[in-house]
């Protein structure tokens, strides 16, 4: 007798926990709501907020599925301490994050590293609830399920198409690309210098040491022929890398630089600004286009 009050007691105080619990998560769903929704307007560009790329980075539905689940049926995620701590860090991610330390995105996509991280939790979570919907009454019908999956798979791939195009086709955020990389390599060799000009450094300083073996050194102080001369004392050869011409290389090194390889380097980058507006989809502001610059690349050898 006392076994079973004491079970009962056990039950209705995990009853009790339970209902404080899915408490806590409809009062959070709530005020987080109130609370992105005041951010959010906060911006005139709404579509480069933080929530709003989560929402249209997962497929549009799934975000929304799971508040409505929270706040109608929480007790589908509380009852499993796994489900609920996902549940938890979905929370941090869309309401805290979103509104405390990355509220905005100031452009797609490399700035929107800051929250791809956190998408993984967002599907998982979203993925998790699906299945449990899918398996109630009417919506257990297999017919049904699949027909809502083509039916989602067709739609999201239709209105992605343009941008997924641009991502799978095009060299997006490329500097330099791997032949002209390759082409640059044969030239150097370990116990070689390489003076590079500050905008070539940022881009190929640690590819060129890794790959080739040479001492690799940022132009200093804008006087690269002092430097030169003294990396010739310590080095097997000394190279230059610039985007001076050869012309004007040869005002200022004289004789001294043979030129060994010239490039007019295609820089592609696929960038939007919140700023551009004429460049941007009303609700979704992902590239539709890589952008092309040219950056020229000369390689100069120092004579011996």
């Amino acid at each position: 007798m006392a076994a079973e009050n004491d079970s009962r007691q056990d039950k209705e105080g995990h009853s009790k926990l339970i209902f404080i619990v899915n408490t806590l998560i409809r009062i959070c769903i709530v005020a987080g709501c109130v609370l992105l929704f005041m951010v959010i307007r906060r911006y005139e560009m709404y579509t480069f907020t933080s929530a709003y790329a989560y929402i249209i980075s997962t497929g549009v539905i799934i975000i929304p599925v799971i508040m409505a689940a929270l706040l109608i049926k929480p007790s589908c995620v509380s009852r499993n301490r796994s489900t609920l701590l996902i549940t938890i860090l979905f929370m941090y991610e869309v309401f805290a994050y979103s509104i405390v330390f990355i509220p905005y995105i100031g452009y797609y996509y490399y700035y929107a590293r800051y929250v791809i991280i956190h998408m993984p939790v967002i599907i998982i979570l979203g993925m998790y609830i699906l299945n449990y919907i899918f398996d109630r009454g009417i919506l257990r019908n297999a017919g049904i399920r699949n027909i809502f999956a083509v039916v989602c798979i067709i739609l999201i791939c239709a209105g992605y198409k343009p941008y997924d195009t641009i991502i799978a086709k095009q060299q997006d955020q490329t500097a330099i690309s791997w032949e002209t990389l390759a082409e640059v390599m044969d030239e150097l060799k370990e116990g070689d210098a390489v003076v590079m000009s500050q905008e070539w450094s940022l881009t190929l300083k640690i590819p060129v040491k890794l790959l080739t073996g040479a001492d690799v050194y940022p132009v200093s102080n804008d006087n690269d022929k002092m430097q030169i001369d003294n990396l010739r004392l310590t080095h097997n050869n000394v190279y230059l890398m610039t985007e001076k011409k050869e012309a004007v290389a040869a005002n200022i090194y004289g004789s001294d630089m043979k030129l060994v390889y010239v490039l007019d380097n295609e820089v592609k980058y696929g960038k939007v600004m919140d700023t551009d507006i004429t460049e941007v989809d009303r609700f979704v502001p992902f590239a539709k286009k890589v952008e092309k610059t040219s950056r020229p690349l000369y390689l100069y050898k120092s004579g011996n």
